[in-house]
């Protein structure tokens, strides 16, 4: 999944300066270089306490075009967060307490047993095993 994600999704996600990215049936939220957008301003959504304009035109393009690289990357992620020159990426599987991290030559954080474990899967990827209790 993650060298599909790389090929695929990376480039578009640079390509729009990408911080937050949200794709779920009760919400559509999108922060890039081109401004804050969301389709439902409910503060969950954004995870912004401030309002969230209604996407515009610009805005839904960007969108669309993030959200075909990755269906063609056959990924099922529907919360991508970008900063310090990574991504991080959510899959939709509710309460599963998955994560993937983008991070070029990351350093793998240290674990927290019972709670929060860290897996590299290569030079630029690790993933992140959550419990939620």
């Amino acid at each position: 999944m993650v060298g599909r994600l790389e090929s695929e999704a990376l480039p578009v996600l640079r390509k729009f300066e990408v911080t937050y990215y949200r794709n779920q049936d009760w919400c559509r939220a999108f922060f890039y270089a081109g401004g804050s957008f969301a389709a439902n301003n409910v503060e969950t959504c954004t995870l912004s306490p401030k309002g969230v304009p209604a996407f515009s035109p610009a805005a839904e393009t960007a969108f669309a075009e993030i959200e075909k690289a990755l269906e063609h990357s056959g990924s099922s992620v529907h919360i991508i967060r970008g900063a310090a020159g990574g991504y991080e990426f959510v899959p939709d599987c509710f309460g599963c307490g998955t994560y993937y991290f983008y991070v070029p030559a990351y350093t793998l954080p240290s674990d927290i047993p019972g709670e929060r474990l860290h897996y590299p899967l290569n030079e630029n990827w690790y993933r992140v095993q959550q419990d939620w209790n």
